[in-house]
């Protein structure tokens, strides 16, 4: 599903130029076709987690850009693991021994 730039600003009760500068920032990066702009679930997600931040949270935007760094370099890492799980379930029961006790062993640290 996607989303209008409009309708954007009405679901996130958001000012034309602070969704337009959170765009020029770099902090959602929607779809763009021409000077029309369709946000995507994931973006809108993140246009609500800014929103939370800003208004519920006040955390000032000089702040935003590394909560954002921050919350992407987690997420990376979470994919990472994912497929990291994914693969050790390929191997023989002796590597996957050995990456349970290595986490395991990382865990009690």
């Amino acid at each position: 599903m996607t989303i209008s730039f409009d309708d954007m600003l009405a679901q996130a009760r958001l000012e034309r130029h602070v969704l337009t500068a959170w765009i020029e920032e770099g902090w959602v990066a929607p779809a763009r076709d021409g000077d029309a702009y369709s946000f995507d679930d994931v973006d809108a997600a993140r246009v609500g987690f800014i929103v939370e931040l800003t208004r519920e949270l006040a955390i000032g935007e000089e702040a935003v850009p590394v909560v954002l760094s921050l919350v992407d370099q987690l997420n990376a890492l979470h994919v990472t693991m994912r497929r990291v799980l994914e693969a050790a379930q390929e191997l023989p029961e002796p590597g996957r021994a050995a990456i349970v006790a290595l986490l395991t062993e990382v865990d009690q640290d």
